[in-house]
């Protein structure tokens, strides 16, 4: 009767380390590829062929928006941000002015 008490006392104890080792065994692998996609994606934003790709793209967009006719509402739209801008960089500008 106590050799099946430490039987079974044995088989739980091993069980509770094999899994312990797989928990930690999967919390690494995720750390790794964590880290992975991190590194990979800081790569590709500090990528000169990804800023090259922002400037086409950028200029892709407003080449779009220059053509074709505003309406009321983007007319509206646009003015309250020029207008909120051209505030904000009023002492730049005059500063520009007297130079």
């Amino acid at each position: 009767m106590k050799t099946n008490i430490n039987k079974t006392k044995k088989k739980k104890i091993k069980y509770f380390f094999i899994t312990s080792l797989i928990v930690i065994f999967f919390i690494f692998l995720s750390n790794f590829f964590i880290g992975l996609v991190q590194n990979t994606a800081v790569s590709i934003l500090n990528s000169n062929k990804f800023e090259r790709f922002l400037i086409l793209k950028i200029d892709n967009i407003l080449e779009k928006m220059s053509d074709g006719k505003l309406s009321e509402e983007e007319i509206d739209y646009y003015s309250k941000i020029f207008n909120k801008i051209y505030k904000k960089y009023k002492p730049v500008l005059e500063n520009i002015e007297k130079n």
